[in-house]
């Protein structure tokens, strides 16, 4: 920090980057452990988590998912779902790269459910359930939640994080699709970017307008940058303000989580 270049003028030196880390934190934690009464809490359970590796149809630069290799043969996959069923009767969910992309993501789906009719969530970007035809087999396969990642409340700035024109609309018609169901429930996730800090409050009602069951927000310090941590830490107290006034239920994700929270669904 005490390196970094000056960015507008104004360089980051240790002293306000641990600062504003220090306030991050906080606000994450008060939104984790509920100290303040507002807003209403959303729906979590834990859940035993199926990583994939393979394909994705973003092209985020801040992605951890990119960096973690598995073999993604449907033997190995199938593996690891049996694996995660064997561990105990939580639910299972699928995160990691962009699981829907997977050649065999509905029949994952439907080991995952198994004879028993285990709940099988994802964490997704929601595009592929864009198209009608997928999103009803992937529910008679058993998918009962989604946790769709958004990187901004407007397309022009979530498409600039993913880097993939379109997507943010993509998106959209996913989570329609999925509500549509009636039999999938639907969170939005929300990843604090360095690009979605000022409108970071509009998610609140981006998730009543796409009527979503509820919001959960997740930080990764390599997205938001060290210079932006105050910044990033009022985003998250606005946008617990505004989802209360919107009575949108949010959950949060613990700071050190980052990216990769994905045992709660």
């Amino acid at each position: 920090a005490r390196g970094r270049a000056p960015r507008g003028g104004d360089a980051s030196s240790r002293e306000d980057a641990l600062a504003g880390l220090d306030l991050l934190l906080a606000e994450m934690d008060a939104l984790c452990s509920r100290t303040r009464a507002t807003p209403a809490r959303g729906a979590t359970v834990h859940a035993a988590v199926v990583r994939f590796a393979g394909a994705c149809n973003n092209g985020c630069s801040a992605c951890p998912n990119r960096d973690r290799w598995l073999a993604d043969d449907r033997e190995a996959l199938f593996s690891r779902i049996d694996a995660a069923r064997g561990a105990d009767l939580r639910p299972l969910l699928f995160a990691g790269r962009e699981p829907t992309l997977h050649p065999d993501f509905l029949g994952a789906v439907a080991r995952a459910r198994g004879s028993d009719g285990r709940r099988v969530g994802v964490v997704t970007n929601g595009r592929r359930f864009a198209y009608g035809g997928f999103t009803r087999e992937a529910t008679a396969a058993g998918l009962r939640a989604a946790s769709v990642k958004v990187f901004a409340p407007t397309a022009a700035v979530a498409d600039r994080v993913s880097r993939d024109p379109g997507g943010w609309e993509q998106a959209r018609r996913g989570v329609a699709a999925l509500r549509r169901t009636g039999a999938v429930a639907v969170e939005l996730r929300a990843p604090l970017h360095r690009e979605n800090l000022a409108s970071f409050e509009h998610f609140a009602a981006l998730a009543a307008d796409w009527d979503v069951d509820q919001l959960r927000v997740e930080c990764a310090l390599d997205a938001v940058g060290l210079d932006a941590l105050t910044v990033a830490a009022r985003a998250v107290r606005r946008l617990a303000e505004c989802c209360a006034e919107r009575d949108v239920p949010m959950e949060a994700l613990p700071l050190a989580s980052g990216a990769l929270g994905f045992d709660a669904m």
